[in-house]
Formats: C-alpha cells, structure tokens, sequence
C-alpha cells in the first residue's frame, strides 16, 4: 500500500493564506481520499523543509514586479513532487497561484459551483510545476445584476479567484432589486413569490462582504445611490411603481427639469439633483465621510450620479456649468472628507451619458485618490474596440437634456480620450458583454470572441481592466464568454481558438472538441447582435463579421439549424448516460436545444414582420423559460432573458 503525505506550510497569520492552504488540502484530498495533508503554521520560512510553502513575497523575480502589490496580482509557482513554494505579490495572489497549481495538476473550474468543479481522478506522483506569472490588468471584477439568490453572488465569489478575478462590485446602499427580481420569481410559475426586506439583504451583503474578505478579493461597493440615500429617500430600485414620500426640503434639492423639481420617472435612481446648490454638494461629500468611516472593509467608492440621461438640472445656476464639472467640484469635496477622516478608500467617478462630455473648468486636485471608470452603455457590440475607426470631424456639442448618446465605438472612444486628456490617473471600463448582448448568440461562440478581443484592446485605449457589469448566471449552455473574460484580462495575449479549447477541454473531457464544434455551429447560424437595444442594422460602411448586414436573416438557414440540433442530440444523450462530473452539463445542451429552436422561431417571426405569431412565440419562449429555470438556476437568469425577449423584439421596454 503506497502511503503519501504532503505538508502545506503557510507563512504568517494570514486569513487569506489560512483559506488558500485548506482550499489546497480539501481539493487534493477530492482527488484522492487517501491522501494525508497537513497544515502547518510558521511565522519564518525554514527553506529545509519538505513542504509546500505558501508565502506573500513582494520581492519576487524582476518577470513579477508590479506598480503596487496592494492592488497588483502575481505569482511564482515552484513545486516538485509535492515539495516547493507557492508566492504572490499579495494575500491573494497566493490563492491564485494555489488554484492555478491545482489546474496543473489536473483540476478544473468551468462555472461557479460544485457543478463546475472538475476533480482528476488521482494525482501525479512526479511532476514539477513551474509557473511564473502576473496579470495583464490590474482590474479584473464582477458586478451585482440580474436576478440573484444569495448563494448565485456567493458562488460568483468563490469562483473569481479560480480563474484569476481579484475584484467584485455590490452596488446601492442596500441592493435590493437584485434580490428581488429572483425572491418576487417574475420569470417562472413554479415558485410563490417571497418578500424579502431591506434589512435581510443588508444581512446578505455583510455574509458576502466575509466572504470576499475570506479571499481577499478587493470590494467595489455603491455608485448609484448618493444623490438619493443621503436625502432620506431610499435608492434600491429601478422600479417605477413605487410610493415615496419626499419632505419639502428633500423636494428642493431635486434637479429642475422643464420648470418641475420631482423625481425622475417616479425612480429615485434616476433622479439627479441641483448640484450648484452648495447645500446638495455638502450633504453628499459628508455621506461619503460618513460611509467610509462606518465601512473600513470597502476598498473602493463608487461616487455616480443619477442613471439615465438627460435629466439634469436646468435652473439658472446649474447651466452655469456643465454636469462634468458641478460633479467634479464634488468629488474634490469628497477627496477633501475622506483625508478629514485618515480613510485610504479609492473612489471611483463615472464617464458615462451626459458624464461623457469632459469638464471645461474643474480639475481633480487628487487623481492618486480616483479611478476613471468608462461605461459605454449605449455602444453596439457587433464591433469590436480593435475594428473601430478612429473618429472623424467635430464632437457634438454639449447640449443640456438635449443630448444624443453615441452608439458607435469611434465617438465613444473619442469621448473618453477627451477625459484622458484631463485625468492620468488609473481606470477601467465598466463594459456590459454579459448583461444583455451575449443572448443573442445562443451558442456562445461569437460573443466570447467579441469579449476576448475587446479585453485585449483595453490597453490600447489606456485601460487598466474591467470591472463586468452582467448578470451573475451567464453560463447557459456555456461559460466560454466568461472565460473569455478572465483569461483575456489575466493574460492580456493569446488566441481566442486556443482558450476555446483548452475550455471546452476541461468542461467536457474527450467530448469537448465536439460540443466546441456544435456550440460554434449554432453561433454561426444566427446573426448575432440584431438590432441590439433597438438599433438599426448596420450601413455599409459599419459592416464587419459581427454585425448584421442589410438583407441577412436573424437565422441564416432554419433547416441548416434542425439538423445541427438533431446530428448532436445522441452526443448529448451519451454524455448524459455516462454520468459523472459532467451530467448537469450535458442536461443544461439538452434543455439548451429546445431554447434555441424557440429563439429562432422568434427571429424568424421577426424577420418576416408577423407581429401577432411573434408575440406568441415569444410568450411560448418566455414561458419554456420559466419552465427549465430552477433546472438550470445556476447558469441561466430567466428573468434577464425573458425581460430582453418582451422588451428587444416586442418593445415593452
């Protein structure tokens, strides 16, 4: 009976590396029971020890430096037959490099969960692992959205640093909507609905915040919220149905808008305020103090105005300035509290509508203390960054509530150059791949290319990263997008083909170089991105492979599709007879057949302008949604989908 033993030594008292040496221990002992693995404590390294040492070194290899290891991700792997040393640049780098030497040695993580854990079935006896990276971008994040249970967030978190994301974003105060679009089961029949109070998401947040602590992972937390919260009006909803009650003074604070101070759309969120009013700009730098100093535990501020666009204030005072500056003038103020109160919290400000068009007169006196952050929300993603032409001619003016937002790539790209004129500090894009373009490719393929290739680009825009706004149940039928995402901002190179089949390799063995070729297939059937948020199809000159040219269907061949479907559906039942690692995945591209031939019903009906079959086929889809949800929870966000189904090709938006 051969009998094996592995130390793992960890070095200081580190929470993070405590969790990075028993996440190595529970996952060696998956692969193999027998395996005895201690965990030993040292407050020195002792270099004559056979052990796996796991250790913060910033002095790592020249290949390792970074600007600053707080922030900056990278490791130096080493071992050998179960002897060697694992070190990072930080607490967290060090369970970076403990999952990428679990990857090496066979392990897999292809979606959050236990359903995308994939455990070898023993480990090598001789190997030598050597390993010496750092990341290409400094932010590599995930955002709050869509419909999420608790335990959808709590898996997200688990899962980034398992594939090399180091940062994630709670927005609001208290973000409620989230939970509630799950808890209220808009989207499905099968589930009563459940009320879920303010207080029981603020208990979730402060489970979720322990958990990121638990990994190190650098927390992003509020953005919208400021111009309502610190007023006594709640701000946890996009929901216009709600009642507020607003006092007399929190009324005169409010943007005037067409003679009118109320809110925006009945939605707070939505509501920007008077922001020459000095007493408005004080409120919400002290807020901001304020927060900080009762949450030490959030690295990073999100200082945003009011969502949507053109609803600034038009009083006499307030078109004095542009919103640029007004908002600028406030963030001084906000750098100005937090020194007040010794708080190290970083604040993000956002380019994003009417914020696109630079300040003319206030600068930030701090840049050390703000990040830029790009949110091209209203850009097309039929093309790419890369593809984009640079801009030609004369900006649009700034025009107050009168503003058209860019959808092409150039005018967006030229606007954030125009801030970067002003500002050197650090950044990243706030970019929404996963949010609402990605369902139009029902086989992943395409979009996932158009997500590596824009991560690529980054910096080449003078970009330091990506913080995804999506939906956290992005995997239906696949999470190559989302490894898309995570390889492209760790590695900043590389080929898209390789990542995919590395990918699929690991999600589905033998078989993965078959559910690449099927899941490609249907990409390459449907015209991806139609009329994307109510866009027109693109001219001539706006071609390229990813957009929709005038004369071409949704669905290049209905009959083509079928056959592509019904060739793999005994693949699938192959798969699903095997059982094993991979079953709820071979259930999700079974299910995932039946979504698909009712996509393309909808599309075709589209296409053809028969608006009364349209609208059933998108009930009947809708309603199959509902059905397979609780199924395939964890990969598909029902709610999403069947909201941008109604609101995309029905216009209930």
């Amino acid at each position: 009976m051969n009998y094996r033993r592995i130390r793992i030594v960890r070095v200081g008292n580190s929470p993070v590396i405590d969790f990075a040496a028993k996440e190595m221990k529970r996952y060696l002992q998956l692969a193999d029971p027998s395996l005895a693995v201690d965990e030993v404590i040292r407050q020195e390294f002792r270099g004559d020890e056979k052990t796996i040492t796991l250790k913060v070194c910033p002095a790592l290899p020249a290949a390792l430096q970074v600007e600053d290891p707080f922030w900056d991700d990278g490791y130096a792997i080493n071992v050998q037959n179960d002897y060697g040393m694992i070190r990072g640049t930080n607490e967290r780098s060090v369970l970076l490099g403990v999952y990428r030497f679990l990857k090496e040695l066979g392990f897999g993580f292809t979606r959050p969960g236990k359903e995308g854990e994939r455990i070898p079935g023993q480990l090598p006896l001789n190997y030598e692992i050597k390993v010496t990276e750092k990341a290409a971008y400094r932010h590599r994040g995930v955002t709050i959205e869509g419909a999420d249970m608790y335990q959808n967030i709590a898996d997200m978190i688990d899962f980034l640093p398992k594939c090399g994301m180091n940062e994630y974003f709670i927005q609001f105060w208290v973000p409620s909507t989230f939970f509630e679009r799950w808890y209220y089961h808009r989207s499905t029949e099968q589930l009563p609905r459940e009320e879920i109070s303010r207080e029981e998401v603020a208990g979730f947040v402060a489970s979720l915040e322990e958990e990121m602590a638990r990994r190190g992972i650098l927390y992003h937390k509020t953005g919208h919220g400021w111009t309502c919260e610190p007023f006594g009006i709640e701000g946890t909803t996009w929901d216009h149905d709600r009642v507020y009650e607003l006092t007399e003074e929190a009324r005169s604070y409010l943007a005037e808008v067409k003679g009118k101070r109320e809110l925006w759309g009945n939605i707070p969120l939505n509501t920007n305020l008077c922001y020459s009013n000095p007493m408005v700009r004080e409120k919400i730098a002290a807020a901001i103090g304020q927060y900080a100093v009762e949450n030490p535990q959030i690295d990073v501020i999100h200082f945003w105005l009011a969502d949507g666009n053109n609803n600034h204030c038009e009083c006499e005072n307030c078109r004095k300035k542009r919103p640029s500056d007004w908002y600028a003038m406030m963030l001084n103020q906000v750098d100005a509290e937090l020194a007040k109160v010794n708080s190290p919290a970083k604040v993000v400000f956002l380019i994003y509508v009417d914020l696109l068009w630079e300040p003319q007169e206030i600068r930030l006196e701090n840049p050390d203390r703000f990040i830029l952050m790009f949110a091209p929300i209203t850009r097309f993603y039929g093309v790419n960054y890369a593809d984009s032409k640079p801009f030609e001619g004369e900006l649009p003016p700034y025009e107050r509530n009168k503003l058209e937002m860019p959808k092409d790539l150039s005018q967006n790209l030229a606007r954030l150059a125009k801030w970067q004129e002003q500002f050197k500090g650090d950044s990243f894009i706030f970019d929404y791949h996963l949010q609402w373009a990605y369902l139009a490719d029902p086989g992943c393929d395409l979009a996932a290319r158009n997500m590596f290739d824009d991560m690529l680009y980054l910096k080449n825009m003078g970009l330091n990263g990506n913080v995804s706004c999506q939906v956290q149940r992005c995997f239906f039928p696949s999470g190559l997008e989302f490894r898309a995402l995570a390889d492209a901002l760790w590695k900043g190179e590389g080929s898209f083909e390789d990542m995919k089949a590395a990918y699929y390799a690991e999600a589905y063995g033998e078989r993965g170089q078959a559910v690449s070729d099927y899941l490609t297939a249907i990409s390459n059937l449907f015209t991806i991105y139609p009329y994307y948020r109510k866009e027109k199809p693109a001219t001539a000159e706006e071609e390229t492979e990813h957009t929709r040219p005038y004369g071409l269907p949704y669905v290049k061949d209905m009959n083509r599709l079928e056959t592509v479907l019904k060739d793999f559906a005994p693949v699938i039942e192959e798969g699903l007879q095997e059982g094993g690692q991979e079953k709820a995945d071979w259930t999700m591209l079974k299910l995932h057949q039946e979504y698909v031939r009712k996509l393309a019903l909808v599309l075709q009906l589209t296409d053809e302008e028969k608006t009364e079959e349209r609208d059933a086929a998108i009930e009947d889809m809708a309603k199959y949604i509902g059905q397979i949800e609780l199924d395939v929870q964890k990969a598909l966000d029902g709610e999403n989908a069947a909201r941008l189904l109604r609101g995309h090709y029905q216009g209930a938006f």
